[in-house]
């Protein structure tokens, strides 16, 4: 994976790296990625938003990445990427309410400042 652009933070959170970038476009991108516990498979969530993410779900069935949808590409509250990702066209999933606990180890995140912010 290649990346250009200003690097806002680059965290280790719950055995996975998660970090986000400030590009040439309006939106933030970023990525999670983690080698799984149990399967030992590494496991990799692209994301690109306005909003910086909020919440990590980790679990050894998966990954999310809960994002405000700031954009407004949805009606919905929440923008949520998921691994693993049902086809390769998928679109992070609109949500109202935040996704349930479930089996999921939950990572609030803090709020990154941009430098145009």
């Amino acid at each position: 994976m290649d990346y250009v652009g200003q690097a806002l933070v680059a965290n280790c959170q719950g055995q996975a790296l998660y970090f986000v970038y400030q590009g040439m476009s309006p939106y933030l991108k970023g990525a999670l990625v983690r080698k799984n516990p149990e399967t030992y498979k590494t496991e990799v969530i692209l994301f690109a938003e306005k909003a910086t993410p909020l919440r990590l779900y980790l679990s050894t069935r998966g990954m999310l990445v809960v994002i405000p949808n700031a954009g407004h590409e949805t009606d919905k509250k929440y923008l949520v990427y998921r691994y693993p990702v049902l086809n390769e066209d998928e679109q992070p999933l609109g949500l109202d309410r935040l996704p349930a606990r479930g089996d999921y180890e939950i990572l609030d995140l803090a709020p990154i400042k941009t430098p145009d912010a």
